[in-house]
């Protein structure tokens, strides 16, 4: 009632709905919060942090109180929240990117570049978010340097891989077992596939760690077909797939929305080699059901599993409710979610999947996309060429 009422701008309503429960727990509490800085009372989102007593605040309710910082531009309300987080040990990545953000929203840039430095592993939201606060407070110098330091990070990476299969050729290393693997593996995660089908093609004794590695490359670069071509050709010469195997066959099926093939592929895993699906299986068996707009057909899946749905099971149920607009499901999903207890991830990376990103390298040049990214130079034609 409390979150309906929000959402429909009836504040006052909202307020009485909190008022009357007879124990108000972190859930109302946070939801409340929300209600109050989505609807721009940015002060009475604060106060009602001050008002929380003798629970456990969550990143979520920090979360909201930060939003109405932003709107409020107030210094010292940010660095009360930054040091109320602190003492409390609530840091998680996402809500230290959320403080550096904020930060630079209240011109406070020395503080922002603090908190971003002290974040550990550091997600592309991070670099995002320090390089916006450079450019809020007009530090087009500093942003570019930020800027080129990430892009240094993918380069690197792929002239590293480079550099250590040199290495590798020049002192007489074999190219064979988990060193060819590996290589495989390095090339397809740096962009470069071609690559990893040349070291891939140019081993003679292929061990199934290496048939997995191949398979996994063509499919986190959307060939699924190829993947499946790969499959075949490692059965018919009698090596055994494992657990790993039909994951990675599974994610290339998603990746490429083979949904017919992805099928095949778990009752191959199932029958023919009787294989018990992981939980990790099931997920992916939802994800790429949900992805073909088989919504209903995922909801079944879920309801017939042998084994109890994961988070991860409902959190791909959840994201594709949203997607498709299936409000039912997608409350269904959200109620599983909240059973399981895992409503801190929720805000995390429990039910967003981390956006993402492909780059290639044409003429010595790398070219970065994001999900949902058009600082390409190009990105009207790259749109316009797909459409």
């Amino acid at each position: 009632m409390i979150d309906t009422y929000a959402k429909c701008f009836c504040l006052k309503y909202m307020g009485r709905a909190f008022e009357c429960m007879p124990k108000n727990d972190l859930i109302s509490w946070t939801t409340v919060n929300a209600g109050y800085a989505q609807n721009e009372c940015h002060l009475e989102a604060m106060n009602l942090l001050v008002q929380v007593d003798g629970m456990a605040v969550d990143p979520m309710m920090i979360g909201s109180v930060l939003q109405a910082c932003t709107e409020l531009k107030s210094k010292n309300f940010v660095k009360e929240i930054h040091g109320y987080e602190m003492k409390r040990d609530l840091a998680d990545t996402v809500l230290q990117n959320a403080i550096a953000n904020v930060y630079g929203e209240v011109g406070h840039i020395d503080y922002a570049r603090r908190v971003f430095e002290s974040i550990k592993s550091k997600d592309i939201v991070s670099w995002t978010s320090m390089i916006t606060c450079c450019v809020h407070n007009e530090l087009p110098v500093e942003a570019l340097e930020l800027f080129y330091t990430l892009n240094q990070f993918k380069i690197s990476s792929l002239k590293k891989g480079k550099a250590i299969h040199g290495f590798l050729i020049r002192k007489g290393f074999f190219l064979e077992g988990p060193i060819a693997s590996s290589l495989v593996d390095t090339y397809a995660h740096c962009g470069s596939v071609e690559n990893s089908r040349k070291i891939f093609n140019s081993v003679k004794q292929r061990d199934l760690n290496l048939w997995t590695s191949m398979i996994n490359a063509n499919g986190m670069h959307g060939c699924g077909s190829k993947a499946i071509a790969l499959f075949k050709k490692m059965t018919d010469e009698n090596v055994i797939p494992d657990h790993i195997t039909f994951l990675a066959l599974l994610n290339a099926c998603s990746h490429s929305g083979l949904m017919d093939e992805g099928k095949r592929v778990f009752d191959i895993m199932k029958y023919e080699y009787q294989l018990e699906p992981w939980p990790e299986h099931y997920a992916c068996m939802v994800d790429f059901l949900s992805r073909s707009n088989s919504l209903e057909e995922a909801h079944h899946f879920v309801g017939n599993m042998p084994i109890k749905p994961t988070s991860e099971v409902w959190c791909a149920l959840l994201s594709a409710s949203r997607i498709h607009s299936n409000q039912e499901l997608g409350e269904l999903a959200a109620k599983k979610l909240l059973q399981s207890e895992v409503r801190l991830r929720m805000k995390g990376n429990g039910t967003k999947k981390t956006p993402g990103c492909s780059w290639i390298e044409v003429e010595n040049k790398i070219h970065t996309f994001m999900a949902r990214d058009k600082s390409h130079p190009k990105s009207d034609d790259i749109c316009q060429k797909l459409a």
